[in-house]
């Protein structure tokens, strides 16, 4: 018979339910641990269910211990260390928010990734081809990037954070080596189908998929020389690397209409997957699920699961914000997914 879990920390006193216990600023949500081992209290989270995003959501069904790490513990990877295909991810995202946004500096957010000579040149072929390409920019009806969009559920919210919203549509930017997982309704599920149930006047979502130049340096290459080649072949055959592309409005894209999804399932969905968040930490039952370590890419958690140890140089923790927190480690961008496969 499966008893209940109770944190080996909890020290009832002080009016609280645990003396290491932080009352969160929103009423409703599970509180925090000043103790530094997590970052929400275990106990907290059998009453009250957590914020809750795509993202996180993904991660609890893909693996309930990348969940625990990422959201319990409140452990980021620091960006100089992230994944390859991550780090790429999220250059791409931030280059391609500066062309609307003109205030956006993403070379600071570019020079904090640290890339690699080869990741470098693969960035920067991209980036000048899309360019030199002409790509049209669709600035009418933009309500804004990075836009955040929430609805209630389960007296807790749902949160998500768009690349770019308009009126009656989304658009999602993704950049991958593998972009044809892109294309698949059901791939994209929970991130598109979060959106509209958060915003009923968006009837379709555009996925602005790239892929990444799989083109390797020859020995002795210099950079300069090899990014020109890969700039050359991006240019030769922008459909390629630009899916969707279409020569004469210089636009590229894949559509997906909202009907193509079963709101109603997605909803039940996060339902489901809260009350399981909550029976999971009522056992403390955040095993992990070997057979998604490598699927579709390296968990950035892995090297916790084979040392046991948190490397203070790989991974930093979330501070404490009160109740604005939301479980991803990025208040302004809760529902980013960076990853590429």
């Amino acid at each position: 018979m499966l008893t209940e879990h109770v944190c080996r920390m909890l020290t009832p006193g002080n009016g609280l339910p645990c003396k290491h216990y932080i009352r969160s600023d929103v009423k409703g949500k599970p509180g925090f641990c000043n103790q530094g081992t997590n970052f929400f209290c275990t106990e907290a989270m059998k009453k009250y269910f957590p914020r809750i995003t795509n993202s996180t959501m993904s991660d609890f069904i893909q693996c309930k211990r990348k969940y625990y790490h990422r959201v319990v513990c409140g452990l980021q990877v620091k960006r100089e260390h992230l994944p390859e295909s991550v780090k790429l991810g999220s250059a791409w995202d931030d280059f391609m928010r500066s062309w609307y946004e003109s205030e956006f500096n993403h070379y600071e957010k570019i020079q904090s990734l640290h890339l690699s000579t080869e990741q470098s040149a693969k960035l920067f072929a991209l980036m000048r081809a899309f360019k030199d390409l002409e790509i049209t920019l669709n600035k009418e009806g933009l309500l804004g990037c990075q836009y955040k969009v929430t609805t209630q559920i389960l007296n807790t919210n749902l949160i998500g954070y768009v690349d770019r919203a308009y009126e009656d549509h989304i658009v999602e930017t993704k950049l991958s080596a593998r972009p044809d997982f892109y294309q698949q309704c059901e791939n994209v599920t929970y991130q598109l189908g979060t959106y509209f149930l958060c915003n009923e006047s968006w009837d379709y979502g555009i996925l602005e998929i790239t892929r990444v130049p799989s083109l390797k340096a020859k020995d002795g290459e210099e950079p300069e020389v090899y990014e020109r080649r890969i700039y050359g072949d991006i240019i030769s055959r922008p459909a390629h690397y630009f899916l969707g592309w279409d020569r004469k409005t210089r636009t590229f894209g894949t559509k997906f209409w909202k009907s193509e999804f079963n709101l109603e399932v997605i909803y039940s969905t996060c339902c489901y997957v809260l009350h399981e968040i909550k029976e999971t930490a009522e056992r403390g039952a955040w095993y992990p699920n070997n057979l998604a370590c490598h699927v579709p890419a390296p968990c950035p958690y892995l090297p916790i699961k084979r040392s046991g140890v948190v490397s203070e140089e790989i991974f930093e923790k979330r501070q404490t914000k009160g109740g604005e927190t939301d479980g991803t480690g990025n208040q302004e961008q809760s529902g980013r997914d960076q990853g590429v496969l």
